[in-house]
């Protein structure tokens, strides 16, 4: 394999939030890392007030195995990938445990070390060093969590570092600047709405008290999908394609929770028809899953495993086992939907002018690429399907809004009917979602950012 293609390849392979591939090719930046340096020098020789804590999106963390130390999430390889699968054998989530824990956030993906390798966080470690001035450890910190979990345990997660943070600097007063990229920015929102407190079992859902906001200064956000997107559901129901690393199969990510908190929030519009029409559908109804056959439940694959549980063991223990896993997969369903609509709703909560005064978010994304906004259902012959694209250019065109490929514009903006996240500053540039924090351009403005204090 030529280099050139090989690296062409591996820049198609990996996603950092549940979010697929663009397969986008961005603009050369126009400003280097070194001519950051330069441009930085002054800003960075002044004391720094506020520490900086990095929180990465989705597959953004490296996950090792608790006992072995092995990597399983963080080398381009296809041994572990079944192995992401989380288990829901139990009726709550916080106990659906394995042996996987999160390690440091994802700095690289490497198939042929110094020769085939895809930064992803690497660069803006090292921009955050180096033009910035922060160190390691001391006033520059990262967020590491299993992403494939409930984002809610990301959030005490958080709080435990800032809690950390405070001891070590000797001030219990001192805010931190959150800078998020893709589905990071849900769990900095959550925190500084309602600290390390998991709220979603309440009902009805309290107001926000703003009691993560106090130990906050700035929110950065790249990417965020502050009010979901459907490329998530998208993976769900068809899986994803991960060239050199496998294929992540619905199967594997049905099981990830944090992925059900990336859905578009409730609309009732992400679904239309043949012609273009919105649909009245509940993404959120689990019948609804059952009905239209989205991921797990397509009916082909449902006889596919019954007929596997039938070989393995024979009748009738193969399809009495059969259902025992089909219940179990339903209750999992019932239980992950009814929380991520709760976790959308407890975002949206509250005042937006009040909001503001508590936390100053700052949005950074892309609105020139084509990005999914809707999901095309339509009943054939064979019953229901579901498409996210059509040969029909005017139904194909219905489908897609401006983005980053991945978010939205109107998603980064956090627009839910009547309530839009209230940010201090909008910043949109061309850039593919999985690039952003790797675009110098991105980073330059996120330092201008930071530094402006």
């Amino acid at each position: 394999m030529h280099g050139r293609s090989a690296n062409k390849i591996i820049s198609s392979v990996l996603v950092l939030a549940v979010f697929g591939l663009s397969g986008c090719a961005s603009a050369p930046a126009k400003v280097n890392e070194e001519n950051l340096i330069k441009l930085y020098s002054r800003q960075r020789q002044q004391p720094k007030k506020y520490p900086v804590i990095f929180i990465p999106g989705i597959m953004g963390t490296v996950l090792k195995d608790s006992r072995t130390g092995q990597t399983i999430w963080g080398l381009a390889s296809r041994r572990f990938v079944d192995v992401l699968a989380l288990p829901i054998d139990t009726v709550t989530l916080i106990v659906d445990r394995d042996r996987l824990v999160a390690s440091a956030p994802l700095g690289k993906m490497t198939v042929i070390p110094g020769v085939l390798e895809k930064e992803i966080y690497d660069k803006l470690k090292r921009v955050a060093t180096k033009a910035g001035g922060y160190e390691p450890g001391k006033t520059s910190f990262a967020l590491s969590y299993d992403w494939r979990r409930d984002l809610v345990e990301a959030v005490k997660d958080l709080d435990n570092l800032i809690q950390e943070i405070k001891r070590k600097s000797g001030d219990p007063n001192i805010k931190v600047n959150l800078v998020c990229h893709s589905a990071g920015g849900l769990i900095a929102r959550y925190y500084a709405k309602y600290g390390s407190k998991d709220v979603l079992g309440q009902n009805p859902l309290p107001q926000p008290d703003y009691s993560g906001a106090k130990n906050i200064n700035k929110i950065i956000m790249l990417g965020v999908p502050n009010s979901g997107a459907v490329e998530a559901f998208q993976r769900v129901h068809l899986g994803l394609v991960l060239p050199v690393i496998g294929f992540l199969s619905p199967e594997i990510l049905f099981t990830m929770p944090s992925i059900y908190e990336s859905f578009p929030f409730e609309r009732k519009d992400v679904f239309i028809d043949k012609n273009g029409r919105s649909l009245d559908v509940d993404l959120y109804d689990p019948a609804n899953w059952e009905k239209y056959g989205w991921s797990i439940f397509d009916k082909r694959k449902l006889s596919k495993v019954r007929r596997s549980f039938i070989l393995r063991h024979g009748r009738p223990q193969g399809l009495i086992l059969f259902d025992e896993q089909l219940t179990k997969q339903r209750r999992f369903l019932e239980a992950v939907l009814q929380r991520a609509k709760k976790f959308h709703a407890a975002l949206c909560l509250g005042d937006p002018e009040a909001e503001k005064r508590y936390v100053n978010y700052l949005l950074l994304g892309s609105d020139c690429h084509p990005t999914l906004e809707h999901a095309l259902l339509k009943l054939t012959d064979t019953g229901w399907k579901t498409s996210f694209g059509s040969l029909d250019s005017s139904i194909n065109n219905s489908l897609f809004g401006l983005g980053d490929a991945s978010v939205t514009k109107d998603s980064l903006l956090g627009v839910v009917g009547d309530y839009q996240l209230p940010a201090s500053a909008e910043v949109f540039v061309c850039e593919s979602h999985n690039d952003l924090a790797t675009s110098t351009t991105y980073l330059d403005n996120a330092l201008n950012m930071l530094l402006r204090d």
